[in-house]
Protein backbone atom coordinates (compact mmCIF):
# COMPACT_ATOMS: atom_id res chain seq x y z
CA UNK A 1 0.00 0.00 0.00
CA UNK A 2 1.40 3.23 -0.83
CA UNK A 3 0.89 6.09 1.76
CA UNK A 4 0.51 9.93 0.81
CA UNK A 5 1.09 12.64 3.97
CA UNK A 6 0.05 15.63 3.14
CA UNK A 7 1.69 18.89 4.57
CA UNK A 8 -1.16 19.30 6.95
CA UNK A 9 -1.17 16.45 8.38
CA UNK A 10 -3.48 14.49 6.20
CA UNK A 11 -2.42 11.13 4.82
CA UNK A 12 -4.83 8.63 2.36
CA UNK A 13 -3.84 5.10 1.03
CA UNK A 14 -3.59 4.56 -3.00
CA UNK A 15 -3.28 0.87 -4.00
CA UNK A 16 -0.41 0.19 -6.30
CA UNK A 17 -2.41 -1.02 -9.20
CA UNK A 18 -4.75 2.41 -8.75
CA UNK A 19 -1.56 4.56 -8.98
CA UNK A 20 -0.40 2.48 -12.79
CA UNK A 21 -4.00 2.48 -13.72
CA UNK A 22 -4.03 6.40 -13.15
CA UNK A 23 -0.56 7.29 -14.01
CA UNK A 24 0.96 4.49 -15.91
CA UNK A 25 4.18 4.09 -13.40
CA UNK A 26 5.29 4.33 -10.26
CA UNK A 27 7.90 6.83 -11.24
CA UNK A 28 5.12 9.40 -12.83
CA UNK A 29 2.86 8.88 -9.74
CA UNK A 30 5.25 9.97 -7.55
CA UNK A 31 6.09 13.29 -9.56
CA UNK A 32 2.31 14.11 -9.67
CA UNK A 33 2.06 13.69 -6.23
CA UNK A 34 4.70 16.01 -4.58
CA UNK A 35 4.60 17.86 -8.05
CA UNK A 36 7.80 17.68 -9.77
CA UNK A 37 11.20 15.92 -9.66
CA UNK A 38 11.71 13.32 -7.14
CA UNK A 39 14.06 12.62 -4.67
CA UNK A 40 14.50 9.33 -1.68
CA UNK A 41 14.84 11.35 1.42
CA UNK A 42 16.93 8.96 4.16
CA UNK A 43 14.54 6.97 6.34
CA UNK A 44 15.59 7.15 10.54
CA UNK A 45 13.04 4.31 10.87
CA UNK A 46 14.12 1.79 9.09
CA UNK A 47 14.53 -0.23 5.86
CA UNK A 48 12.32 -1.38 3.79
CA UNK A 49 10.25 1.88 2.62
CA UNK A 50 10.79 4.91 0.70
CA UNK A 51 9.87 8.57 1.34
CA UNK A 52 9.78 10.21 -1.97
CA UNK A 53 9.82 14.20 -1.92
CA UNK A 54 10.54 16.71 -4.07
CA UNK A 55 14.05 17.37 -5.01
CA UNK A 56 13.56 21.18 -5.24
CA UNK A 57 10.77 22.05 -2.31
CA UNK A 58 13.14 23.83 -0.37
CA UNK A 59 13.79 26.23 -3.13
CA UNK A 60 10.13 26.65 -4.48
CA UNK A 61 9.34 27.14 -0.35
CA UNK A 62 6.51 24.11 0.17
CA UNK A 63 5.66 23.88 3.58
CA UNK A 64 7.29 22.32 6.22
CA UNK A 65 5.56 18.36 6.73
CA UNK A 66 5.60 17.68 10.28
CA UNK A 67 5.19 13.90 9.84
CA UNK A 68 7.96 13.40 7.27
CA UNK A 69 10.54 15.50 9.12
CA UNK A 70 9.85 13.50 12.36
CA UNK A 71 10.36 10.26 9.97
CA UNK A 72 13.70 11.23 8.54
CA UNK A 73 15.06 13.28 11.14
CA UNK A 74 15.34 15.99 9.06
CA UNK A 75 13.58 19.00 7.47
CA UNK A 76 11.17 17.62 5.22
CA UNK A 77 8.28 19.98 2.89
CA UNK A 78 5.83 19.61 0.73
CA UNK A 79 3.82 16.47 0.57
CA UNK A 80 5.32 12.90 0.30
CA UNK A 81 4.73 9.54 -0.94
CA UNK A 82 5.45 6.77 1.73
CA UNK A 83 6.16 3.42 -0.78
CA UNK A 84 6.47 -0.32 1.02
CA UNK A 85 8.26 -2.79 0.22
CA UNK A 86 6.30 -4.32 -2.49
CA UNK A 87 5.96 -0.56 -4.35
CA UNK A 88 9.96 0.35 -3.97
CA UNK A 89 11.31 2.49 -6.81
CA UNK A 90 14.56 0.72 -8.05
Amino acid sequence: MITVVKTDGSHYHVARNDALDQHGDMLTFCQKTVGGHIEFAPVAAGEGIQVVVNESGLLHGFEQNDFATVLCQQTIVGDIVVLTEEDLLD
